[in-house]
């Protein structure tokens, strides 16, 4: 039984029909609009009243009824029906003027009808037009009321009817009755309408989590690296995502025995697009003759690769990075200003050309340091020096280079004492850190 009425509503209602709130709504109002226009004035007609206070509202009632199934049978009307709102809110209007001049005014309970007229007002007009409407609305009811105060004999009363008393409390039982069954309807298509909207929502979202958590895991593996090739080096990894996904790219290879190289990019956005950029330039860096070429080269090399697959759709930044057994060699895309640390001196290692994707033959220079037994290499992503403290302007440079500067400890507690300090100063904790970009660190040092 229970199943038959709900596809009777739902037949009558349109809820497959129709995905729009409003929509549903206004099909709803012109339908029980129109059968009580059309039950008042039958009621009427049969009390014997005067049919001129009354006639008008069987033409009221097929209006709304003609409209509703117009619009209910109609498949582009999604697309025209807010022509037909004002006509609509307009005729019920003076269907509740006119019975409140033959159901007794307030006596009667008519102004139950007009706070169920109000609300699904406010649910119909879009934007400033509800501030208008409402404005409107009270203005007439209470020229209604003042009416109906001033001259009470335009109220017909019930006076003329046998048993006055009776008739008038079922007046206005029917009256509040009827505002609260047509509420009662106005308020089931809306939770109908959520709870499809919400189980839909809560479908596409579980799809998208589902997704979400395969991208993830795949992201992770893509990133993983065999240990073999740092062997001889003390190196360690902080990646840390803003959101499920990263748009940071790191990756470490051997070109050469002797030779260890260290790309780190940072693609331009943030969320799924930047994770998406991110495995596209992984992908590419994967496919270049890293062995024949140098650091500025292989910049250089995957700056053409990008620009002439994706145009101008991927651009990022990032440094490649070669060590070997005495020595560093640097060259940058438009990266944050990098770290080596050696013989008690920090020095920062610049970009050394414009960043990756957006100048078609771009040119990159090359950097060479001393990389000593001591020495100390971090490479990191700009959010590091970015991310905006507790008092709203970003957390800068002068800590890190500090920090990095005094901290002679491995490349693990040198990651750890950067994150603590980083959470620190931006009010949080390491271990619950939540950041508005990617942030990616990779430290350094010689295992001797």
């Amino acid at each position: 039984m229970k199943r038959l009425l709900v596809q009777l509503i739902s037949t009558i209602h349109g809820d497959r029909h129709f995905l729009s709130l409003e929509l549903r709504l206004f099909t709803i109002t012109c339908l029980y609009g129109g059968i009580a226009a059309l039950a008042y004035g039958t009621m009427n007609w049969s009390l014997g009243l005067d049919a001129r206070s009354f006639i008008w509202l069987f033409p009221c009632g097929l209006a709304l009824l003609g409209t509703y199934f117009l619009i209910r049978f109609h498949r582009s009307s999604p697309e025209w029906y807010r022509w037909l709102l004002a006509p609509v809110l307009i005729v019920l209007f003076a269907f509740l003027v006119q019975i409140w001049f033959v159901n007794a005014g307030t006596r009667g309970g008519t102004q139950y009808f007009v706070f169920v007229y109000a609300a699904i007002l406010m649910v119909l007009t879009p934007g400033w037009w509800k501030l208008l409407s409402a404005f409107a609305l009270t203005a007439a009811v209470l020229l209604l009321i003042w009416l109906e105060y001033a001259y009470p004999g335009l109220i017909l009363g019930y006076e003329a009817l046998p048993n006055p008393r009776f008739m008038r409390y079922l007046d206005v039982g029917l009256s509040f009755g009827g505002s609260i069954l047509l509420l009662a309807l106005g308020v089931g298509a809306v939770k109908r309408n959520f709870d499809s909207v919400y189980r839909r929502i809560y479908q596409h979202r579980e799809e998208f989590m589902e997704d979400l958590t395969l991208a993830r895991n795949l992201q992770k593996r893509i990133y993983d690296f065999d240990p073999a090739v740092i062997d001889g080096y003390d190196l360690a990894v902080q990646h840390h995502p803003s959101g499920e996904l990263s748009g940071d790219v790191y990756d470490f290879s051997r070109p050469e025995t002797s030779r260890l190289r260290i790309f780190l990019a940072d693609a331009r956005g943030h969320g799924i697009n930047a994770s998406l950029s991110a495995m596209l330039i992984k992908s590419e860096w994967g496919h270049i003759n890293q062995r024949a070429l140098s650091p500025a080269r292989a910049l250089e090399t995957l700056n053409n690769r990008l620009i002439v697959r994706y145009g101008d759709s991927i651009s990022l930044s990032g440094a490649v990075t070669d060590v070997w057994l005495d020595r560093l060699v640097f060259a940058s895309a438009g990266h944050t200003p990098q770290y080596l640390v050696q013989s008690g001196r920090l020095q920062r290692l610049e970009s050394t050309g414009p960043p990756l994707g957006i100048v078609e033959d771009g040119r990159y220079r090359e950097q060479e340091y001393t990389f000593s037994g001591s020495a100390r290499l971090l490479l990191f992503t700009d959010n590091l020096v970015e991310e905006l403290d507790v008092t709203g302007e970003p957390v800068g440079t002068d800590w890190l280079e500090d920090l990095v500067l005094r901290s002679q400890v491995s490349a693990d507690r040198l990651i750890e004492r950067i994150m603590r300090a980083f959470a620190a100063r931006i009010g949080q904790s390491w271990i619950s850190l939540r950041t508005s970009d990617d942030l990616t660190l990779v430290a350094l040092t010689r295992n001797d």
